[in-house]
């Protein structure tokens, strides 16, 4: 799949992480855990497992319980994961085309593929909700806006049953039950954005959405009230009229992945053809850049854990870990093509895939030299 091609859209998916209920009956399947050889990064040692079989892994997510949430763009579907028992459920396109709205666990879930992928329509990254622990958002969207499901929606579904509660969107002017507001400056055509691919927050529940074709970030405060864009050459911070333009100056990207944000409130920016990292204020004024094609290699995802910054390449394939000032302090090399990385306060999730599988750092001691 060639990056440069993916035009999303969005929706968010809301799962609860509590569910135990889940555990038994597992799915059978393909997909195996794998134990693999320790690995030393910088001054720690780590164990290093992986889950073989998991074509289209787009990201990962860790719940309760022992759970793994599998993301895959093909065959476009959710999988919770439990550690012993293999696969549990499923939520995503079923065989038919139609998609699926409350968790399964047939076998149908292996023949989920569309027959014309033009109208395929799956899920790219998960986003952690700060304000409740047993919650996670992902983000959704199509690469052809026909026959696509939920497009441009943000919809929130019951572990339990997978049923939707509730449901906001941005499809044209969608009525919604909660989620946007003062968002009709973003409105382009029939879409408020052109394709997001990423999203986060920061410490203070505002949102940040990564726009990869309008190469853009939006960043709405915690209760969803737009509040600018950047990405044009004027570097004035957050703006609410006017276009993003695609480019190379400072403050300008060319298809942003993804970003994070440290503690301070500065945004970190995954310039993913730009080969670089850009780093703004509060006030969404550019500050510096690093990276370049001599460091990065297409950075597609940023992750911010104890004021240190993981950067995923696409192309390059691998995980860079860095401090805040684009210093590396070591690298996992050796991936293909991963796509989403999740770090925890001793573990680090990649979902690696070129090679249909998610590894799983396990930090099991430090390292004294």
């Amino acid at each position: 799949m060639r990056l440069s091609i993916i035009l999303p859209i969005i929706f968010l998916l809301t799962i609860s992480c509590n569910s135990s209920n889940r555990n038994a009956g597992a799915v059978s399947s393909s997909i195996e855990w794998q134990e693999l050889k320790p690995l030393k990064l910088g001054n720690s040692k780590y164990q290093v497992s992986a889950i073989n079989g998991v074509s289209g892994v787009f990201d990962v997510i860790k719940g309760n319980d022992k759970l793994l949430y599998l993301m895959q763009f093909k065959p476009q579907k959710i999988i919770s994961y439990h550690l012993t028992n293999g696969v549990t459920g499923w939520v995503g396109t079923q065989k038919n085309g139609e998609l699926s709205t409350k968790w399964n666990s047939g076998a149908d879930y292996f023949q989920g593929f569309l027959a014309d992928d033009s109208t395929a329509s799956g899920p790219h990254a998960f986003l952690l909700d700060p304000r409740d622990s047993n919650s996670f958002f992902a983000v959704y969207y199509p690469y052809n806006v026909k026959n696509i499901h939920f497009s441009n929606t943000i919809k929130r579904f019951d572990i339990v049953t997978g049923e939707s509660d509730s449901s906001f969107g941005m499809e044209g002017s969608a009525q919604f039950s909660r989620g946007f507001t003062n968002s009709t400056k973003l409105k382009s055509g029939e879409h408020f954005f052109k394709g997001i691919v990423a999203a986060t927050y920061d410490k203070d529940f505002n949102l940040y959405v990564f726009d990869y074709t309008a190469c853009a970030v939006y960043k709405f405060d915690v209760n969803y009230n737009f509040l600018g864009w950047i990405g044009g050459s004027e570097n004035k911070g957050w703006k609410m009229e006017g276009a993003p333009v695609c480019g190379n100056a400072p403050g300008q990207f060319n298809k942003p992945g993804g970003g994070a944000v440290d503690s301070s409130g500065n945004l970190y920016v995954a310039d993913t053809w730009n080969n670089r990292i850009q780093k703004f204020g509060k006030d969404g004024v550019f500050k510096e850049s690093f990276g370049g094609a001599d460091n990065f290699n297409t950075p597609i995802s940023i992750k911010i854990h104890s004021d240190e910054i993981y950067v995923l390449e696409w192309q390059g394939s691998r995980l860079q870990k860095l401090d805040l000032n684009g210093k590396s302090i070591w690298k996992i090399e050796g991936l293909n093509h991963p796509f989403g990385v999740q770090v925890y306060e001793k573990e680090i999730i990649i979902a690696d895939s070129g090679n249909a599988r998610v590894l799983i750092y396990k930090l099991s001691s430090a390292v004294h030299e």
